[in-house]
């Protein structure tokens, strides 16, 4: 919504009768000097129209300097700004953050200083933030930020009872694969130090139903 500054919220000290009564003031001496502020001037020679159409050359700029961008969601958290910058700067310390801006509740924006850093970031994909699910999307020019919804969420699941056989990477994508999108098997699944149960993270769609169990048919046919 775009709100008007009356002259007497602006910073005028006289009281608002004696303005409306006194014709022969005029604004700028009842307002007084702009003050100098930092930002983007928007002075232009072109009349103001009320019905303007954007064009690509209006916005190229500004899809060339987001392209470096990801969007980042943490699921079931809003940290404050500080403290996900921080966070941030961690976990991505190799690939060059330039600012980090949060857009709604629990979604950030994270610039990075090229789009080949934005890349890896992208790739890496599997990050949580105080044992929380966090999303990272790469920015597009059709992506509205203050609406963009989360279909996906990333979990870690157990899956007991499965014998040793399986817990190589081609058994576990296509056993996991019943539940969810496999990303990736925990250190202890991966290197065999905890036989009780297999470890791995899903990408599962909030819309699922969450089965309690698996059941697929094994080398002999038997399930």
């Amino acid at each position: 919504m775009v709100e008007e500054e009356s002259a007497w919220e602006i910073g005028t000290n006289q009281n608002p009768r004696i303005i409306e009564k006194s014709k022969a003031h005029s604004w700028s001496k009842i307002v007084g000097p702009v003050p100098e502020v930092e930002g983007l001037y928007l002075t232009s020679d072109e009349a103001s129209k009320k019905n303007v159409k954007i064009t690509m050359e209006d916005i190229d700029g500004e899809i060339v300097y987001w392209k470096s961008v990801v969007i980042c969601y943490v699921l079931g958290s809003n940290p404050p700004l500080p403290v996900i910058d921080g966070y941030f700067r961690r976990i991505w310390e190799s690939l060059g953050i330039d600012k980090v801006a949060q857009v709604n509740r629990g979604g950030f924006l994270v610039r990075f200083h090229s789009g080949k850093n934005r890349v890896k970031a992208v790739e890496e994909r599997v990050q949580m933030f105080d044992k929380k699910s966090m999303v990272v999307k790469p920015w597009e020019p059709d992506i509205d930020v203050s609406k963009e919804q989360v279909d996906n969420i990333l979990v870690w699941i157990r899956l007991r009872g499965m014998d040793i056989k399986y817990w190589g990477k081609a058994a576990l994508i296509t056993i996991v694969g019943m539940v969810g999108k496999p990303l990736k098997a925990d250190k202890a699944t991966t290197n065999k130090e905890r036989l009780a149960f297999v470890r791995v993270l899903v990408e599962i769609s909030l819309s699922q139903k969450y089965p309690t169990s698996v059941l697929f048919e094994n080398e002999w046919e038997k399930s």
